[in-house]
């Protein structure tokens, strides 16, 4: 298997994994194959999510201002949103942001409208193969675009992101699609963003997702 094939076979299974472990880019990614170090480098990650402390709100004209102080991130959420902090056990947490159309069944699966994830996590072997994955993408964009998903690079506050995007038309038994936006910051830091859809809303979340990016600052 080369190079290529076993970065997008990290990236599907992050894909297919529960949203609050979207960081498993440990999962199959290939770090450093050419010296045959790969495996150790995997099995030796450790994550570390940003929890609640971390954050911080403050109100603004038309919506909330939310703050990370580990990697100096900011986002603005819209007054008409829902932000939950969600918190699966003591050691992980992320925000979960809800269109005002948003419908949930079963606590986690998107019925109706748009949801937005907020993660930060430490975590130097994601950051080091998230790196990795973006030099690769930029090298050969469209080497890594397919009927199940596509890759690109873009930016977010001056920053380099990668930018996954699933389409539900091609994902079997999967009615819903999801946009990953994944940034490598500080040190061993990285900010994901995932943006999840139902068939019938996508062009008003991406709508919404391109706005909602474009007030992300990161210092």
């Amino acid at each position: 298997m080369d190079k290529k094939n076993i970065i997008l076979l990290g990236i599907v299974t992050i894909l297919i994994a529960a949203p609050i472990f979207f960081y498993q880019w440990q999962s199959g990614q290939d770090l450093n194959a050419e010296n045959g170090n790969e495996e150790q480098l995997l099995e030796n990650g450790t994550k570390e999510w940003s929890l609640q402390d971390d954050y911080t709100n403050h109100e603004t004209g038309g919506g909330i201002i939310i703050k990370n102080k580990l990697v100096d991130l900011s986002f603005f959420v819209d007054e008409n949103w829902t932000i939950n902090g969600i918190a699966p056990s003591e050691e992980v947490y992320f925000i979960r942001l809800l269109s005002p159309d948003a419908e949930i069944k079963d606590a986690f699966l998107l019925v109706d409208g748009c949801e937005i994830n907020v993660d930060v996590v430490r975590n130097e072997v994601a950051f080091l193969n998230l790196k990795t994955v973006i030099s690769s993408v930029l090298e050969d964009p469209e080497g890594y675009k397919n009927r199940e998903i596509s890759e690109e690079v873009i930016e977010i506050s001056r920053r380099k992101a990668l930018k996954t995007s699933i389409n539900s038309n091609d994902v079997e038994g999967d009615a819903n699609g999801i946009v990953y936006i994944n940034i490598p910051t500080k040190e061993d830091k990285v900010i994901l963003f995932a943006m999840h859809f139902t068939s019938n809303s996508r062009k008003n979340c991406m709508q919404e997702f391109d706005e909602f990016l474009g007030r992300v600052t990161i210092e």
